[in-house]
């Protein structure tokens, strides 16, 4: 029995248009994997684009895909979540889009919203 580890750094950004909602795909290569576990940990902000307010979260969730599952499932509840606000309107989390992790996040009626995200998305399984 041995133990095999991928870390994988990911980062980006994108913008959501007043009113608006944005989802990023974090690791879309994700396929059947063979009893993969995938703990993705993002650091997020937002940022208002004219009324300066910043949001910040720390987000951790765990994905699992066994050997022959149709999909990857989410393992249960949040993880881990903090949450700073200047503006309770945004939201970002981390969630399931099919077959990947993806980065979701929401912005208000009220204004743009830069979105910017960065951590680590850690693979492992035994082997």
């Amino acid at each position: 029995m041995a133990l095999q580890v991928i870390i994988k750094q990911v980062q980006g950004i994108a913008q959501t248009a007043i009113g608006g909602t944005a989802a990023r795909a974090l690791l879309p290569e994700w396929s059947n994997a063979d009893g993969w576990v995938a703990i993705v940990e993002l650091t997020i902000e937002a940022h208002g684009v004219t009324s300066g307010s910043v949001d910040a979260y720390y987000r951790r969730e765990a994905f699992k895909w066994t050997d022959g599952a149709a999909s990857p499932v989410d393992l249960g509840a949040l993880v881990a979540a903090t949450i700073i606000e200047e503006d309770a309107a945004w939201d970002a989390i981390i969630a399931l889009n099919v077959n990947s992790p993806e980065v979701q996040m929401t912005g208000d009626a009220a204004e743009v919203v830069d979105w910017t995200w960065a951590g680590t998305i850690t693979l492992q399984r035994i082997i």
